[in-house]
């Protein structure tokens, strides 16, 4: 798909941006059209982060309330940069409702996201 439409880049995630309505989001939520067709949320903002660590990379859990359901995970949040091109991505979303009904969602990011990305693209184009 990326060979006919483009490819987002990525970017590791800078708590400083917390707060800021930056980040727009593509996924499948099940509760619009049974998940069969994707859903644009456009510029929303992160609460919070939340240091995480996993095989010696050090990333984040990000904290938001924006509005996902299931069939989202995976999906990315993107922004754009001034001067370029395409968007990148700074995370992926992977948890919905932490605590309970009512919770925060959240999303991973930090620069093993751009690592991760990079790998793949190399290992299997």
């Amino acid at each position: 798909m990326g060979d006919t439409t483009g490819w987002m880049g990525s970017h590791g995630y800078d708590d400083d941006w917390n707060g800021g309505d930056y980040w727009a989001h593509v996924g499948y939520p099940g509760d619009m059209a049974s998940g069969q067709r994707p859903a644009f949320i456009g510029y929303q903002h992160f609460d919070s982060t939340n240091d995480e660590s996993t095989g010696g990379r050090d990333s984040y859990q990000i904290v938001h309330k924006i509005d996902v359901f299931p069939g989202q995970s995976g999906g990315p949040y993107f922004g754009w940069w001034s001067g370029e091109p395409w968007p990148r991505v700074v995370s992926i979303q992977s948890g919905q409702n932490l605590g309970g009904p009512g919770g925060a969602n959240t999303c991973g990011g930090g620069n093993p996201l751009s690592e991760l990305i990079s790998y793949a693209r190399s290992t299997d184009p």
